[in-house]
């Protein structure tokens, strides 16, 4: 299993029945509660939407978690409660057009500026508008690359901008002229000591792009 873990050893230290977990893998039983979802995913190395994508959770449920999310951080930190991850300055920013590059039936990998990352899309059109929630965007100092056991969805940036919006903080990273927006938590940012010029590696999960046919946007 990735992550050099049995089937076994990821139980255990999930806190979840051998058995279960393997009748989970096999679909044959419901994917566990959003709590051992989250401690599976990182235990194994995976973003949580990846995870649940995986086992089959429908794409308009991850976009209620992400909101559910976000809502708990704005009842945490009331400055950032009207920040709205479904409409949002930011989300607009990360929005781009983009062309497939490769395609295995659903998954496909795109091209923006001179990086390319794998998305899902379900259209068989070549060209796709892609939106970048900031909330989801990852933000690593030092590689994950080895921890994750892929390089998929990996790029390096530079931060050119940071900006506090209330109780989070928005980061600008930019590479060969395209810019991304990230959105941390402050406490997350400040511990990870993000400063401008600093070169970082961006992680973007495919289950949390949102992609849509350009035909259908024109």
């Amino acid at each position: 299993m990735n992550k050099g873990l049995s089937l076994r050893q990821l139980a255990v230290q999930a806190g979840i029945d051998h058995s279960r977990l393997a009748r989970i893998e096999q679909g044959t039983r419901p994917s566990p509660g959003l709590a051992t979802s989250r401690t599976l995913a990182e235990l194994l190395g995976l973003d949580l939407a990846t995870l649940l994508v995986s086992a089959g959770t429908p794409r308009e449920v991850i976009d209620g978690i992400v909101w559910s999310d976000r809502q708990d951080l704005g009842a945490r930190h009331p400055e950032i409660a009207t920040y709205d991850p479904r409409d949002s300055d930011l989300l607009r920013k990360n929005t781009f057009d983009v062309r497939v590059v490769t395609r295995a039936d659903s998954r496909c990998t795109v091209r923006l500026g001179a990086n390319t990352f794998p998305v899902f899309s379900f259209s068989g059109e070549d060209r796709l508008r892609i939106v970048i929630p900031p909330e989801a965007v990852v933000v690593f100092r030092e590689d994950p690359r080895p921890a994750l056991g892929h390089s998929e969805g990996v790029l390096a940036m530079t931060i050119v901008k940071v900006r506090q919006l209330g109780g989070a903080t928005n980061l600008v990273l930019e590479q060969g002229g395209i810019e991304i927006n990230a959105l941390l938590s402050r406490e997350a940012a400040a511990s990870a000591g993000h400063r401008i010029g600093d070169r970082a590696l961006v992680m973007i999960p495919p289950a949390a792009v949102r992609t849509f046919p350009m035909e259908a946007c024109e």
